[in-house]
Formats: structure tokens, C-alpha cells, sequence
């Protein structure tokens, strides 16, 4: 065969190809749609691959690609065995925090999110957040910060992902301590994402000292229910974390600029 002829036939399986992938995303959109706005409740039971091919018209390949589409959004789950099938399920905090956390992540190191905006999103979730957990002074939340905060006198020994793991965790049970549950799940894939680009072994852990003081200030002022003082504290700390995380930031892209010529 001529290279026109062959050019053909690969012209006709990439449009066959483009139509399959089509035909994907709009049985995955119909159904997705479907279950966003109740109209497919949780739990119910989806039709099999060969009833939804049917009714969309497409292969059951199709049907079952949309259904892995879906299952990785956490829309449905598969049951394997008697009894089992396609069902519509009701995603979980964690699976919430999961898909933002890998998002935001891309998207700072592929600076579709910058450090300043993350900074900036901390601020207006965090500093609500002190005001709250300084109002309902929950137990648990008191207790997982104050347990965060390293034994006195061992500040100069740890090395820099250990104290970011301190403050992580106090940050973390800080936004607990709101009692709420969404609150929390966003909040953490922020703080997260923004310590994944910062830290840095690098990094003196000098700067960060006056940190531990805020953090053990912030529990006596949670622990004495003073809402507006912890509040005005929490714009200080992020204030003067700011120029630290830029700094640090900004030595990573360097060093990856570097590796990269």
C-alpha cells in the first residue's frame, strides 16, 4: 500500500479514537450531573455496561471507561460478586482532602498558584479559625496542639522537617479545634502544599524559633477563650511567617533552575 493509503487508515483510527474519547467524557457528564444533583441518589445502583450503552448509544467500553472516570472522582464504587454492580456513593472528608492536596500542588509548583496566594488564603481561613477555637475551647484539639509543641530545651536538635512536622500538626489541630469538619478538610491541603514548597533542609531553623512562642501563646490564649486576642495574634504569625516562606521558596526555584541548565 501507497503512504496515501496508509495515511488513511491512521486518519480513520484517530478519528474513531477521538469519537471513543468523546463519547467518555459526555456518558460521564450525563451521569455525573445525574448524581450532583440528586437525581441518582447515594447508594442507588447504576444500570449494567450493556442497558447504559443502549440508552447513550455507545459500546459498552465506552460505559465502562465514564465509569472509571467516575469512580475516580469518588461519585461511584464497584461491587464485585452476587449482588454486586455500579453504585453511587458519597465521597468522604479525607477524599476531599486528597483531590485538593494533589491539585494545589500541581498547581504551586507549576506556579498556577503562587506562595503569596497561599499565604493569603491561610489568612482569611486561620485567622477565623483561632476566633473559633478559642470560643468552643475543645479538649481534644487543646491537647493534639499542645502535644505538637517539642520537649523544652530540644528546639536546637531538631532538624528542619522535624520542626515543620511540629508545626504542621499544630496548625493542623488548631483548625480541629473549629469542630468543623469542612472547615479542616480545606484547609489542611493548603498548609500542606505550601510546606511542600518551602521546606527545606537548607534552611537555618533560627528563623523559626519565635514560631514555637507564638504557638505556645496561642494555646493559652485558646485555653483562656480570649477569641480576639488569639485572632490578632494569628494575623502577626502569618505576617511574619510570609517572608520566610518567599525566601524559601524562592531558593528552591533557584536550586531547580540550576539542575535544569
Amino acid at each position: 500500500m501507497g503512504n496515501d493509503s496508509t495515511t488513511d487508515r491512521i486518519a480513520k483510527v484517530l478519528t474513531s479514537h477521538k469519537r471513543q474519547l468523546a463519547a467518555n467524557k459526555m456518558v460521564a457528564a450525563y451521569l455525573r450531573d445525574m448524581i450532583l444533583s440528586g437525581e441518582l441518589g447515594v447508594g442507588e445502583r447504576l444500570p449494567g455496561e450493556l442497558e447504559l450503552g443502549e440508552l447513550f448509544q455507545v459500546g459498552r467500553s465506552t460505559v465502562r471507561e465514564a465509569i472509571k472516570v467516575l469512580e475516580s472522582e469518588r461519585l461511584v464504587e464497584i461491587s464485585r460478586g452476587a449482588g454486586g454492580g455500579t453504585f453511587v456513593s458519597m465521597p468522604q472528608f479525607d477524599d476531599l482532602e486528597e483531590s485538593l492536596g494533589t491539585l494545589l500542588t500541581i498547581m504551586v509548583r507549576e506556579e498556577g498558584i503562587t506562595i503569596d496566594e497561599l499565604i493569603e488564603i491561610r489568612e482569611i481561613l486561620e485567622v477565623r479559625a483561632v476566633e473559633i477555637a478559642a470560643t468552643k475551647r475543645l479538649k481534644d484539639s487543646i491537647d493534639a496542639m499542645k502535644a505538637s509543641l517539642p520537649d523544652p530545651g530540644t528546639e536546637d536538635r531538631l532538624t528542619v522537617k522535624e520542626f515543620f512536622a511540629s508545626t504542621g500538626s499544630f496548625h493542623l489541630a488548631l483548625l480541629s479545634g473549629t469542630g468543623n469538619r469542612a472547615l479542616a478538610a480545606f484547609g489542611r491541603p493548603i498548609y500542606s502544599a505550601l510546606h511542600r514548597r518551602a521546606v527545606r533542609e537548607t534552611a537555618g531553623i533560627g528563623v523559626w524559633r519565635h514560631v514555637l512562642d507564638d504557638h505556645r501563646r496561642f494555646i493559652e490564649l485558646i485555653e483562656a477563650g480570649d477569641a480576639k486576642a488569639a485572632a490578632d495574634l494569628m494575623r502577626q504569625h502569618l505576617v511574619g511567617a510570609k517572608p520566610i516562606y518567599q525566601y524559601l521558596s524562592s531558593e528552591e526555584e533557584e536550586k531547580e533552575s540550576k539542575e535544569e541548565e
